[in-house]
């Protein structure tokens, strides 16, 4: 039932993977996303099967970021969508000469998918030079299923 990447237990919920799956079967159930916390209570199962509103691979709310603080574009919203169950999750943004400048996401479970967002800067908090930067997702499941996917975005300053 609970998904077997995890390194515990405690704390995490099982959540039913459909409402009209029988509950004494432990197919229906799994465990709660780690992008929401572990649990949704009050609020829709994080692992509920269906239609996301997405389709599979990476999506970018834009194709530039300009964290410049006038409210346009000032962060940049990745959506990893693996599709599937028992999804774990990695986002590493690179730059130009292909060096890792920033972990938005490391080993996150997430079903369906998640989104993330990143605010141009660097993983010690530094603000990254204007230029082109490769968004790289990368997921596993629980049925062995490794992929990958990469784009580009620019960041600008004014």
């Amino acid at each position: 039932m609970h998904m077997i990447f995890l390194s515990g237990t405690k704390g995490v919920a099982l959540e039913k993977v459909s409402p009209g799956l029988p509950s004494d079967v432990a197919s229906s159930w799994h465990s709660a996303s780690g992008v929401c916390g572990f649990g949704t209570p009050g609020a829709p199962n994080s692992v509920l099967a269906g239609d996301t509103g997405e389709t599979g691979g990476l999506s970018l709310s834009s194709g530039r970021i300009s964290p410049d603080g006038d409210g346009f574009e000032d962060v940049i919203s990745v959506g990893v969508f693996p599709g599937g169950e028992g999804n774990v999750i990695t986002v590493t943004i690179f730059n130009d000469r292909g060096y890792p400048v920033r972990r938005l996401a490391e080993r996150v479970t997430a079903d369906a998918g998640a989104r993330f967002v990143w605010d141009g800067v660097s993983d010690s908090g530094a603000r990254l030079p204007a230029g082109l930067y490769m968004i790289v997702a990368e997921s596993f499941n629980t049925a062995g299923l490794s992929r990958r996917w990469k784009k580009v975005c620019a960041l600008l300053y004014r």
